[in-house]
């Protein structure tokens, strides 16, 4: 992770959406395997439990990288460089394999 995103980390947003997004493993795991990026998984919860995230552009970018940390961990590789999420939190996204 960029060392921004990983001061981003320490803030208290960025504390409750890392641990938003490393619990929330199996709904980035579903949108992964209908083939859209693994972060249209967490936009109903980042959306409701985090409401300054939708105006917050590096709350934005955090996810995003929180997202593919998660994901590499998990074993999974970027299938396309990005993919549209549908809903209105973020624009495009990785798809994984």
């Amino acid at each position: 992770m960029h060392p921004a995103q990983e001061n981003f980390e320490l803030s208290p947003l960025g504390a409750g959406l890392s641990a938003a997004i490393i619990g929330s493993f199996g709904d980035l795991e579903a949108a992964t395997a209908r083939g859209v990026p693994a972060v249209a998984g967490i936009v109903r919860l980042i959306g409701s439990r985090f409401p300054d995230a939708r105006t917050n552009y590096r709350a934005r970018r955090f996810c995003g990288a929180k997202v593919a940390q998660v994901m590499r961990g998990h074993g999974y590789r970027l299938c396309h460089k990005r993919g549209p999420v549908p809903g209105d939190l973020f624009l495009t996204g990785a798809v994984w394999e």
